[in-house]
């Protein structure tokens, strides 16, 4: 048995409820799988597939680095953190021709642009906490409606290109962290 046949059988185990660990049954319903497939895993007999691991990551918070024994940290921030970056952008380095690109979607740009006007005009007492707050709900709930368009479409990104890594970490804190565009970045539709 693999380190992350332990690992999984060890996560459903530190789950409680009603002062008794979750069963198999209990821990596959909460992650979208079989109870066979869990009981499998935890015998040794199955491998833990990565959508396996990303919906115990989910359900549980526990870092993939922590499954695959990488980490004996169960909560792992870096991990995590990279696992929401994947989603949010895509690096691109073209070799041949020396470039290196960010793509990032379109709705990640305009929620930072949302966040950054609210907070702004919070910290200088120019809205008060009761407009920030609905204000903040109704930018991540366009976000969330925005992104999952443009999953569903696969459109409209904003991509930002560089000749050399130091130029394109420059470039991305100019055109994402302060809300103006830059030469060089641009939008691209179609690419997914």
């Amino acid at each position: 048995m693999n380190i992350e046949h332990r690992r999984v059988k060890k996560i459903r185990e530190a789950q409680i409820k009603d002062g008794k660990v979750i069963t198999q049954d209990a821990f596959a319903e909460e992650i979208g799988v079989s109870s066979a497939t869990i009981q499998k895993i935890e015998q040794g007999r199955l491998a833990v597939s990565l959508d396996i691991a990303k919906a115990i990551n989910a359900k549980y918070g526990v870092s993939l680095d922590y499954i695959y024994g990488l980490a004996d940290d169960t909560h792992d921030e870096a991990s995590t953190m990279f696992l929401h970056l994947k989603a949010l952008f895509e690096y691109r380095g073209d070799e041949e021709h020396g470039t290196h690109s960010i793509i990032v979607r379109k709705s990640i740009v305009d929620f930072l642009q949302a966040y950054e006007q609210a907070t702004n005009l919070l910290q200088s007492g120019k809205i008060p906490e009761e407009a920030y707050t609905p204000w903040i709900a109704k930018i991540k709930t366009d976000f969330n409606v925005a992104f999952k368009s443009e999953q569903d479409t696969g459109v409209d990104y904003t991509l930002i290109e560089a000749h050399d890594y130091a130029q394109l970490v420059a470039k991305i804190k100019g055109e994402l962290m302060d809300g103006t565009p830059k030469p060089g970045g641009g939008k691209r539709n179609g690419i997914g």
